[in-house]
């Protein structure tokens, strides 16, 4: 029968915070007490594990030494913390001997029964090895020079807290009981008075940075003030844990003179005319990041908006060639940056940093930057970018692309393009001028004139509306006629099969030609063509570019998924960890714009919009009707009919002329037939849907009463391309037109005529085809490396059965 006193006591441990009182019950009984004096030893270096350990009452003392005799390993283990544990995970002997520092109560669990409470309880594995604390300390520069046997030693050592936002970690002259390295979030510690030491305050930290240390070390009061400006996670290190932190690695006093983060800001180009107040205020928004030698910082194709600061070590830059070879192009020093295009544009990297020395980084996501300008407006006219990066985010912007789109490319045709629309009307403006020298009447030159001068300037507005773009994400060509028509064909960059360039010898000559971008439709194959497109060489090497990219990032998905199906099946890796962002969250930064709706929105909802809606969201389904100027095609003759016999029905009524009840009969009839007719054509305008769900699109035709219907949908991955064609000056008015979506299946081409808002209906396709990709790719991933960890397996039963 369980020990309902041992079950109270083991619930006074931490460890156990999640278990429930049954599950204390089982495993109560197989605890047992164990007592020792003062310097009593509980087990010796080297010997074999035999139990779990809960100190109840007193101390014990873990020191390991290394063969030649030096001290390698230390930790003090006060009451209501455990030890023992990291032999048994390891199954390995003990790399410390145990002494007890006072008279000790300890509650002993033995091998075997510490494997089965693993297992009922997966979240105390987790308590016990400590892999997040683990990963996140390889990864500080401050424990740089420690080894990972010594970091599992240091990660029992750490206790983990949390503060919200505004609450007083410590004040000024508390006595100093801790050290604290911070995990992720972003402190301010600030003195009040005249700066001590010459120091100026406030000082902002941040993930991977660390305060508190001078008091617990000096043994003496708080200098300053720490306050969380934001959640924070915190690692801290009583006093005997720090006293063992110097012990065992002689340089980790050292590593606790923090760099001169300031001062390395400065000399980022990006940064140089920024004032010392708003660097203070950027560093605290910069992490720090150790990244041991022979380890990637990131790959080529990765998306990771971040810029990086080498400030200890070296590293070399690697471009992956056209054999799939990644060579050195390039070696990295203190005090250079790398990313800045990845921070500013989210563009996906081009190159691969891998470190080949232990290496120390300050790093800016643009989570934490975008961060950062919001509470430093004045710095964002100071920024140097880098020439390139200044004309990119010139490029006025699409209301069409996504957030995270960047245009790599805008032009137009070539001048002579231009320069050929222009020769007639040029050519016939002269000669109206000749005619007025030779003698023609002014009237008729000067208006010749006039009308050719107007059609010139046509030409050269019509020029100045045709574009062709590449983005990180897609081509498009826009044709446009001022307020007539409108077209744009766009494709994503993932869809492009073929480019081909074609040269005659005016273009050879003057450079341009004609570049066209294949892709697979089904009857034919679709083409987006950018004729008349200046250097089409260098247009087709930045597309094939941006096409490799996007191979990339799918060699780049693979390997983490054969990475992620490894780890479930042998365990969490140690490896170290980045903290992204080093302040916020990815959910802080998603402010919920959703606005509460006004009375009259809410109205309209109520009344109108429940019959008459042209769009319609609901559960991720997006669901059209043709624009409100075909329901009016559709109803105005019936409308009008009902409207002139229902006002006639009413004048033969109140006149009251003696009309027989016949004629009022027949007009009421009549009346009946006509709303008859109002409602089929409402209905038929109702019943005609363009729907784009998660992973198809669907075009239902239906005529009412059931008497014909037309269903057509296809799923995303038969999507090639799509065209919106805006066709004549009324559409371009009242914004309407027709989305052709073109498909590599039997149906060949969807139509969504009459479409309302035809732009946006197209950027939200291939919003959703992205994400349709992407999401089907990681299952085909997934699907195509389920079972590696089993061939892994058996590979081993094999090579240990061989003789």
């Amino acid at each position: 029968m369980a020990n309902p006193t041992m079950q109270d006591r083991l619930g006074q441990f931490r460890i156990f915070r999640d278990f429930t009182p049954d599950q204390l019950s089982l495993f109560a009984e197989f605890f047992e007490e164990q007592t020792f004096g003062r310097s009593q030893k509980i087990y010796e270096q080297g010997a074999p594990p035999t139990h779990f350990y809960l100190v109840e009452r007193g101390s014990v003392e873990l020191v390991g030494h290394s063969k030649d005799g030096k001290l390698f390993l230390r930790r003090h283990v006060s009451a209501g913390d455990f030890f023992g544990h990291r032999a048994l995970l390891q199954g390995a002997p003990h790399q410390t001997t145990a002494t007890a520092q006072s008279d000790t109560m300890l509650l002993a669990l033995d091998a075997a029964r510490f494997h089965s409470l693993l297992k009922v309880q997966p979240s105390l594995k987790e308590d016990v090895r400590r892999i997040h604390i683990i990963n996140r300390l390889l990864a500080t520069p401050l424990f740089a020079q420690f080894s990972r046997e010594q970091l599992l030693f240091v990660a029992d050592s750490a206790r983990r807290f949390e503060f919200a936002a505004g609450s007083i970690i410590f004040r000024q002259n508390d006595p100093s009981d801790g050290f604290y390295v911070i995990d992720r979030g972003q402190v301010k510690e600030d003195v009040a008075g005249v700066a001590a030491n010459g120091q100026i305050w406030p000082k902002y930290l941040t993930a991977g940075n660390f305060f508190g240390r001078r008091g617990i070390d000096q043994q003496a009061p708080r200098r300053s003030t720490a306050m969380a400006l934001t959640d924070v996670h915190l690692f801290r290190f009583d006093y005997e844990a720090f006293r063992s932190l110097c012990q065992i690695q002689p340089d980790f006093r050292y590593a606790l003179e923090r760099p001169d983060v300031l001062s390395l800001l400065k000399s980022v180009a990006l940064f140089s005319q920024l004032d010392a107040n708003e660097l203070r205020g950027l560093a605290g928004f910069v992490g720090m990041v150790h990244i041991p030698a022979g380890e990637i910082l990131y790959h080529q194709g990765d998306v990771d908006p971040t810029l990086y600061v080498l400030y200890q070590g070296e590293a070399v830059v690697r471009l992956r060639d056209k054999q799939g070879r990644n060579r050195p192009q390039q070696v990295l020093h203190p005090k250079d940056a790398v990313g800045q295009s990845a921070l500013m544009l989210l563009e996906p990297r081009d190159a691969t940093i891998q470190a080949v020395a232990d290496s120390n980084w300050l790093y800016l996501t643009r989570a934490d930057w975008d961060r950062y300008r919001t509470q430093w407006p004045t710095a964002a006219n100071k920024l140097k970018p880098k020439r390139k990066i200044e004309a990119l985010q010139r490029i006025r912007r699409f209301r069409w692309m996504d957030y995270d789109e960047l245009i790599l490319l805008r032009t137009r045709r070539h001048w002579l393009f231009l320069v050929n629309k222009l020769l007639a009307p040029s050519l016939f403006a002269v000669a109206m001028l000749i005619l007025l020298i030779v003698g023609l009447p002014a009237p008729i030159a000067t208006i010749g004139w006039v009308l050719a001068s107007a059609v010139g300037l046509w030409k050269l507005i019509d020029w100045t509306n045709d574009y062709y773009i590449v983005t990180n994400k897609r081509v498009a060509y826009r044709e446009k006629v001022l307020a007539i028509r409108e077209s744009r064909d766009e494709t994503p960059i993932s869809k492009i099969q073929n480019m081909i360039i074609d040269q005659s010898w005016w273009g050879n000559t003057f450079g341009f030609g004609t570049l066209t971008l294949d892709t697979a439709a089904a009857q034919q194959v679709k083409r987006v063509k950018f004729d008349y497109v200046t250097d089409p060489e260098a247009v087709q090497e930045l597309v094939f570019g941006l096409v490799q990219r996007v191979k990339a990032a799918e060699e780049l998905e693979t390997h983490g998924t054969i990475l992620t199906q490894l780890e479930s099946r042998l365990g969490t890796v140690i490896r170290p960890v980045m903290a992204k962002p080093a302040v916020v969250s990815v959910e802080d930064l998603a402010a919920d714009g959703t606005a509460q709706p006004n009375l009259w929105t809410r109205f309209a909802e109520a009344t109108y919009r429940r019959w008459f809606w042209i769009q319609k969201r609901t559960d991720g389904r997006v669901t059209w009707r043709k624009h409100w100027i075909r329901f009016l095609a559709k109803t105005w003759k019936p409308g009008l009919l009902s409207c002139f016999l229902l006002l006639l029905i009413a004048l033969i009524v109140h006149l009251g002329n003696g009309a027989n009840a016949g004629v009022l009969a027949l007009l009421s009839l009549l009346l009946l037939l006509s709303l008859g007719w109002l409602w089929w054509s409402w209905e038929d305008w109702g019943n005609d849907q363009y729907i784009l769900t998660y992973d198809r699109i669907i075009d239902t035709e239906r005529l009412p009463l059931g008497f014909r219907s037309k269903r057509t949908e296809t799923t995303f991955d038969r999507i090639q391309n799509a065209r919106v064609n805006v066709p004549n000056p009324v559409a371009t008015l009242l914004n309407y037109g027709t989305v052709e979506i073109f498909t590599a299946g039997a149906e060949g081409k969807l139509d969504f005529q009459y479409v309302p808002n035809p732009r946006d209906v197209q950027a939200e396709i291939f919003r959703r085809l992205a994400a349709y990709e992407a999401q089907e790719r990681h299952k085909q991933i997934e699907r195509q490396w389920r079972d590696l960890p089993e061939w892994f397996s058996m590979y081993e039963d094999i090579r240990d059965t061989r003789p």
